[in-house]
């Protein structure tokens, strides 16, 4: 028997090994500890030996996916201190206590540095308060990410793993042609942390 390795009946009575390290790295992306409970629950019986007659003592139908937040990553979320913490490209100004773009920046993004680590699951919400026209892009890092576009009004929650490099973008885009014009508050990212 290797390490790490559980076993399953097949057909024939026979053990036959299940590799945690192969289901881990299958599901690396984006949650290993999902991708690994979802591959092990479809199996009825597990085995701590090779020969199939030691049955494994906690029975893997019980575990259950424990997502919880970490602490906020973002610094400045609500701009109740102006521009710190940020980064303002061609575009974007700090009004009322709102990140604004007045739509000369399309492309030019609202970003805040090292706020990432690269492989890891996040959470980001905010308020996307006005828009008059175009869209907005949500990077976490760049330019791998996997990116949200919005183009509604209203608090937006995004779960994301973080791919690229390890800054968030909030990037102006056009849509009809269009180059995006609106403001954004109360940006938070914390990560998701998954337990079994």
């Amino acid at each position: 028997m290797s390490w790490g390795a559980i076993y399953t009946q097949s057909w024939w009575g026979r053990a036959i090994k299940e590799d945690f390290g192969e289901v881990y790295e299958e599901y690396a992306n984006p949650s290993p500890i999902a991708g690994l409970l979802s591959s092990l629950n479809n199996r009825s019986t597990y085995y701590e030996n090779e020969a199939g007659t030691t049955a494994l003592l906690q029975q893997l139908e019980d575990c259950e996916l424990v997502e919880t937040l970490g602490e906020e990553l973002i610094v400045n979320g609500d701009f109740s201190d102006g521009s710190t913490g940020w980064t303002l490209d061609t575009g974007w100004s700090i009004v009322d206590n709102k990140a604004f773009q007045d739509g000369t920046g399309v492309n030019f993004s609202l970003s805040q540095s090292s706020v990432l680590t690269l492989n890891t699951l996040y959470r980001i919400t905010f308020d996307l308060v006005t828009i008059q026209q175009g869209k907005l892009e949500v990077y976490l890092g760049f330019p791998n990410s996997d990116i949200r576009t919005i183009n509604t009004t209203g608090k937006h929650t995004f779960d994301i793993v973080a791919e690229g490099n390890t800054t968030l973008y909030l990037k102006p885009v056009n849509d009809l042609g269009l180059p995006f014009t609106g403001s954004i508050d109360n940006v938070s990212l914390k990560e998701i942390i998954q337990t079994a």
